[in-house]
C-alpha cells in the first residue's frame, strides 16, 4: 500500500497494458454507501459502472500520454474520477491531450448511450448532475443500464472539469495558465482556485441540502490545502534541507555523506518529494528550452533564406517570445 496521505491508500489488483491499476480503500465505502442508499441490486449495479467508468477514464489519459510522447505506468482507481500516474511530454499539446483524455472518454460514453437515453425520455432526469434517475428507470434492464451509464459519465464529465486540484480541470486550468506566467505563479493561483471552489461547492451543498456536494466540496478542500500545505514546506526548504544541497541530485548528498560520514541518512519524504519535484521541472524546462532552440534555428534560417516577409504572423510571434524570452532569462542570469 502507498504511505503517502491516507486519502490516497490502496491496494493492487494487477496489470492493464503494461498499467498497474490499483484501487482505493474509498471504493469499496463507496460500494457500501450504494447499497445503503439504492439497495444491493441498484448499488452493486452503479458501483460496477462507476467502477468500469472511473478505470476507461484513467486509461485514456495513459493513452493521452503515451500518443503524445509521454509515457504512463500506474492508475489510482478513485471515486471521483480516478488517479493516473502519466508523464506528458514537456509541452503544452502533451499535457492538454493526456489531461484531457480522461473527460473525452466519459464524453465518448456519454455519446454512445445517448439515443437510448433520449428515447427513454429520461434525458433531463439523467442530465441532472446530483440526483440518479433510479426511480424512474426503464424495465428493460439493458435499456436502464445504459440510462445510467450516461447518468454517472455525465457527472464525471463535468466533476473532472471543475477547476480544483486533483481533478482533471485544474489541471488544464495550471498547463493554460503557465503559459501566461511562471509554472510556481501559476501553480499557487490554480491551487487557491481549487480552495474556492470546493467551498462554494460545500456551501451550495447546505443550502440546497444536498450531502454530496457538501462531502464533494469538503473533499476537494482537503486535499487542496494538504498539497499547498506540501508545497509550502517544500519551498521553505527550497535551497537546501538539514544542511544538505539537493540541486545538483541525491548524488551530492552521498558524496557529502561519503566524505564526513560513514553512512548516508535515508532521504525523508520530503527530500525525496522536493528532488523528484526539482528534476521533472528540470526536464520539463531543459527540454522545452531544446524544442524553441531547434524552432528558432529553423525561423532564423528561413528568414536567412527568404527574407522576414517569408514568415506567417504566427512564427513571427514565436520569434518575438522566443527572443524576449532568451533576452529575460540571460539577463536573469547575469
Amino acid at each position: 500500500m502507498d504511505r503517502q496521505s491516507p486519502l490516497f491508500l490502496a491496494f493492487p489488483i494487477g496489470y492493464w497494458f503494461g498499467v498497474r491499476i490499483r484501487i482505493s480503500w474509498l471504493f469499496p465505502l463507496l460500494a457500501v454507501v450504494f447499497w445503503f442508499r439504492f439497495g444491493f441490486n441498484l448499488g452493486s449495479l452503479l458501483f460496477g459502472i462507476l467502477f468500469g467508468s472511473v478505470l476507461i477514464h484513467e486509461l485514456f489519459h495513459v493513452f493521452g500520454a503515451r500518443m503524445t510522447g509521454g509515457s504512463g505506468d500506474d492508475i489510482l482507481l478513485w471515486p471521483l474520477g480516478g488517479l493516473a500516474s502519466v508523464r506528458p511530454a514537456p509541452n503544452l499539446r502533451s499535457e492538454l491531450v493526456t489531461t484531457g483524455a480522461g473527460p473525452f472518454a466519459n464524453l465518448l460514453l456519454c455519446l454512445a448511450t445517448l439515443p437510448v437515453v433520449h428515447s427513454a425520455g429520461l434525458l433531463g432526469s439523467a442530465a441532472n448532475l446530483v440526483t440518479i434517475p433510479y426511480g424512474e428507470m426503464p424495465t428493460n434492464v439493458l435499456q436502464g443500464t445504459l440510462v445510467l451509464i450516461f447518468s454517472l459519465n455525465w457527472k464525471l464529465l463535468w466533476l473532472n472539469l471543475l477547476p480544483a486540484y486533483p481533478l482533471d480541470g485544474g489541471r488544464i486550468l495550471q498547463a493554460l495558465v503557465a503559459t501566461r506566467t511562471d509554472a510556481e505563479s501559476a501553480w499557487t493561483l490554480c491551487h487557491r482556485i481549487g480552495i474556492i471552489t470546493g467551498v462554494v461547492l460545500a456551501f451550495g451543498g447546505l443550502m440546497f441540502d444536498e450531502v454530496w456536494l457538501v462531502m464533494l466540496g469538503f473533499l476537494i478542500v482537503t486535499l487542496g490545502i494538504q498539497e499547498f500545505y506540501m508545497s509550502q514546506l517544500v519551498e521553505r526548504f527550497d535551497d537546501s534541507f538539514m544542511g544538505y544541497d539537493f540541486s545538483q541530485g541525491y548524488t551530492s548528498l552521498e558524496r557529502s555523506s561519503s566524505e564526513s560520514q560513514p553512512r548516508t541518512p535515508r532521504p525523508g519524504l520530503i527530500q525525496r518529494w522536493k528532488q523528484k519535484r526539482a528534476e521533472e521541472r528540470r526536464l520539463r524546462e531543459e527540454q522545452e528550452r531544446a524544442e524553441t532552440v531547434a524552432k528558432l534555428d529553423e525561423l532564423l534560417d528561413k528568414v536567412h533564406r527568404e527574407g522576414m516577409d517569408s514568415l506567417t504572423p504566427a512564427e513571427k510571434r514565436f520569434l518575438q517570445q522566443a527572443s524576449q524570452r532568451f533576452r529575460s532569462q540571460d539577463g536573469a542570469q547575469q
